[in-house]
């Protein structure tokens, strides 16, 4: 068993200096342009230890300006495809037309046969897909069924999730209880007020909650937020201490006692205020997929950078993507990176 292991793993190493050197990477083409067909681009292009070499693309007309594709080689249209396919050496074909082009595709894989070329298409219901990185096929009496969107926990992984979340917190909150007590008397020192700030969140089934936060803004600050904005650097209505937890994240430890009382979890999508929640569900799609698990302290689009000012849009595909791709590891890997974020 150690044997294959070590030895699978030498052999994906010598792969990955291969490409990294540009060896032995396979001809790839995107057939198709939208949407679909710039993220495919976007997630390949320059990635040379996936071991494809993305040389250009077919579609009917030239991408856009300002599209990912168009940095790339139109290498003819659709119907060009069949020919051009062995002309130009291609070993992998990334399809991704829309449900309006069922004629062309048809046409294509017809042109296509006795071509040694590996075809691999994106369905064009990937949008309504949850997570579309993460795709599975379930056949159910023989009829396979593309699965679309599934449950994100079992029972005993909710079970797991809670117990592992009950004993970290518990642990920490006894390790972090000098630092609680000395950040509470800095604030109490410098500004009049409660040390603690408590906010309406709305977590797991856009359940309400009152959010534990260290006071790092002067009291009463909140009632100005709709003139301050979200998120926003350089506050001035911030306290010296407050910049400080901030910048080191310290105000958030409170947030150890929601997670012990059930209201959180440690890993999560971020908790958000309602208000926002109502401006983000009409404009954001899949926003509220998010509040399909409990909200955590820190998050997989967190540790990614995707934090404060940065794009919502982004921040909930990295959150979708924790709920579709769950396990108690995924968990302790997240806090890992928290930790080294941090730092």
């Amino acid at each position: 068993i150690v044997s294959i292991l070590f030895g699978r793993i030498f052999i994906v190493q010598i792969e990955k200096s291969m490409y990294r050197r540009g060896h032995d990477l396979r001809n790839a083409v995107i057939i198709g342009d939208n949407e679909t067909a710039n993220r495919i681009y976007r997630a390949l292009n320059n990635h040379p230890l996936l071991g494809y070499k993305l040389i250009g693309y077919f579609a009917d007309t030239l991408s856009p300006i300002g599209e990912p594709l168009h940095k790339s080689t139109l290498l003819g249209t659709i119907q060009d495809a069949p020919k051009k396919l062995i002309k130009n050496n291609v070993e992998l074909a990334l399809i991704s037309l829309n449900s309006n082009d069922h004629i062309k595709l048809h046409q294509l894989v017809q042109g296509c046969e006795g071509i040694d070329v590996e075809f691999m298409m994106v369905p064009d219901i990937l949008e309504l897909m949850a997570s579309p990185d993460h795709v599975r096929i379930r056949e159910l009496e023989g009829i396979p069924f593309i699965k679309i969107k599934g449950i994100p926990m079992t029972t005993w992984g909710r079970i797991s999730k809670r117990a592992f979340d009950v004993t970290t917190s518990s642990i920490l909150l006894l390790l972090f209880s000098p630092i609680l007590l000395l950040i509470a008397v800095a604030i109490k020192l410098e500004s009049k007020g409660s040390p603690l700030f408590r906010q309406d969140r709305l977590g797991m089934d856009g359940k309400s909650f009152s959010m534990l936060k260290f006071r790092s803004m002067k009291a009463g600050a909140e009632q100005l937020d709709h003139k301050a904005g979200l998120g926003i650097t350089n506050d001035p209505r911030q306290t010296r201490v407050g910049k400080f937890l901030r910048r080191l994240s310290l105000d958030e430890l409170p947030q150890l006692i929601n997670v012990l009382k059930g209201e959180m979890s440690l890993v999560g999508p971020r908790p958000e205020r309602p208000y926002y929640v109502d401006q983000f569900k009409s404009v954001i799609p899949k926003y509220l997929d998010r509040h399909r698990v409990k909200t955590g302290m820190t998050g997989w689009a967190q540790v990614n950078g995707f934090r404060g000012n940065s794009s919502l849009e982004e921040r909930v595909k990295y959150d979708i993507y924790y709920i579709e791709n769950w396990s108690l590891w995924f968990d302790i890997k997240i806090l890992l990176k928290t930790i080294r974020a941090l730092f």
